[in-house]
């Protein structure tokens, strides 16, 4: 249920995704291409298109200090175009400036962020670029700081972990499926053919932060009761243990383990019983 609401409450940025438009507003950050986490600059872009021409405003926010322009520029070629800012700024706090700029812009299919780099003629902030997403409110643009800077710092992280834009993680989320991870005989250790869904299992839940997991340890009917609850306990754990170094942090699993009491199928067999030698998972 608790995952439904989410997918409901998100369905706007699933359906922006779907249908990409220029005009809208848009936010995110400027980073160095060499240091990605050192001083991200927060960026929002409001930016209208009509016919083959487009005008907004763009603003950069740095260590409490900002600076906004107006841009403008005429397009082809919606997904990919360069905008002019005028030669001054419209609004600036006193302790940044930046001189006029050009900025290639292009909308990135695979992560859906809107890429691209500033060009200043003082080269104040040469070699950065910058990665935007869709944001469902405009913002007021006054003289107050407009982003958090630990969101800031929050969406360079992201950036650099290669995670995509909201619309991108909700498509994925709303198509991802939960597989069990098998285990030999009395074994605990994970084999390797499951690392690259556990990656993807990690990139999941650090795309969601309010999302939580259950790992569910399993085992067959060999052994006794005792052994297999040990044994299940640690086969969640060894899970947990991965997913903590794909950079999901320990308060965000729950550990359940029930031994051979919750067998998938029947333990007559050996195919049934490797089915039964498992960890699954489910939302929490």
């Amino acid at each position: 249920m608790r995952f439904f609401i989410l997918f409901i409450l998100l369905q706007p940025f699933l359906h922006n995704a779907q249908n990409y438009s220029i005009s809208g507003t848009w936010h995110g950050v400027l980073v160095d291409t060499n240091h990605i986490m050192r001083n991200p600059f927060g960026i929002i872009l409001e930016i209208k298109a009509l016919t083959g021409y487009a005008k907004g405003i763009l603003r950069l926010e740095t260590e409490g200090n900002f600076t906004q322009f107006e841009v403008q520029g005429p397009y082809k070629n919606k997904k990919e175009f360069q905008l002019t800012s005028g030669k001054s700024a419209i609004k600036s706090s006193k302790n940044f400036s930046i001189s006029p700029f050009s900025f290639q812009y292009r909308f990135d299919d695979s992560s859906e962020y809107v890429i691209g780099n500033i060009t200043t003629a003082d080269g104040r902030i040469s070699n950065r670029v910058f990665y935007l997403e869709k944001c469902e409110e405009p913002y007021e643009m006054g003289g107050s700081i407009l982003l958090n800077p630990s969101s800031t710092y929050d969406f360079a992280e992201r950036v650099s972990e290669g995670i995509p834009s909201k619309s991108k993680r909700i498509k994925e989320l709303s198509k991802f499926e939960f597989n069990a991870v098998l285990f030999a005989t009395g074994e605990s250790n994970i084999e390797s053919t499951y690392f690259n869904y556990l990656q993807r299992l990690a990139r999941i839940l650090k795309s969601h932060s309010d999302l939580r997991i259950k790992l569910i340890g399993h085992t067959d009917s060999d052994g006794s009761q005792q052994y297999n609850e040990n044994l299940s306990k640690t086969r969640a754990f060894k899970i947990q243990e991965a997913l903590i170094g794909y950079g999901v942090t320990a308060d965000r699993m729950v550990i359940e383990f029930r031994g051979e009491n919750d067998p998938r199928a029947r333990n007559t067999d050996l195919n049934g019983k490797q089915l039964n030698r498992r960890v699954e998972f489910e939302f929490h």
